[in-house]
């Protein structure tokens, strides 16, 4: 708790952005591989809940996905998201607590599938269960807005039953049920708006549902991921298997 209140202050009187990165690269070339997973946690934590770090978690929702950047044959810029991902690899939670804070929902996906072949200890589920109650905070409130919109995020809803199914049914996974409830709504109100969208489009009219109108139909495709994500999940992939508990 101290360490985190220094760390709060520091952000208040310098420049959180610079500050953020010049640790992230420190972290990167960090051997001490506990240590710096245990540094991630606590940084991770305050960019996502601080009153200092506000400004890194606006930029970092200004960052274009991964995803579609590859698919359009783009180069990602040189962004805040790109900065912090490599280096939060040494805690694969806090990895995937910033995609989902950074909608990169198919990031997200990918990582929580990985989740499924780590050693089940009692830290991993002990993290596992403070980001279910992170998603569950008023600040993660827009992400939980999008599962209303499954069709446009399937990603998203994919990452999160993939943890309900990770996770052993105690506390966490009863709240991320609740959450699949809403999301079995929101696919039911996707599905009235297309019958009536139907319905209008057979009677002539040009009546729009405000739920429906831009609907997004290029979601990404598995595999058709670009470069920069495919090298990024090698990486992470690596690391995972070098701060893996032995056996």
């Amino acid at each position: 708790t101290r360490g985190r209140l220094m760390i709060r202050q520091l952000c208040g009187h310098l420049d959180p952005r610079q500050f953020y990165v010049t640790v992230a690269r420190a972290i990167k070339q960090e051997k001490d591989l506990e240590l710096a997973q245990q540094l991630v946690q606590t940084f991770s934590w305050i960019l996502l809940t601080a009153a200092e770090t506000k400004s890194l978690r606006e930029e970092l929702l200004l960052t274009q996905p991964l995803s579609s950047l590859g698919q359009a044959g783009q180069a990602p810029t040189d962004g805040l998201f790109l900065e912090l991902f490599e280096p939060w690899f040494h805690n694969p939670v806090s990895a995937l607590a910033l995609c989902l804070w950074a909608q990169q929902d198919d990031l997200a996906c990918e990582l929580t599938a990985r989740f499924a072949g780590f050693e089940p200890t009692v830290d991993l589920l002990k993290q596992l269960d403070q980001l279910v109650q992170l998603l569950e905070s008023p600040m993660f409130s827009r992400v939980r807005l999008r599962l209303l919109e499954p069709s446009r995020h399937p990603a998203l809803v994919k990452c999160i039953l993939a943890l309900a199914m990770i996770l052993p049914q105690a506390g966490a996974f009863n709240l991320l049920r609740e959450r699949i409830l809403v999301i079995q709504s929101g696919l039911l109100l996707e599905t009235r708006a297309e019958k009536l969208q139907s319905d209008a489009v057979e009677s002539g009219t040009s009546h729009i549902l405000w739920w429906y109108e831009g609907r997004a139909s290029n979601n990404p495709q598995p595999g058709s991921y670009g470069t920069e994500m495919a090298s990024l999940l090698s990486k992470f992939d690596a690391m995972a298997a070098a701060v893996a508990p032995e056996v």
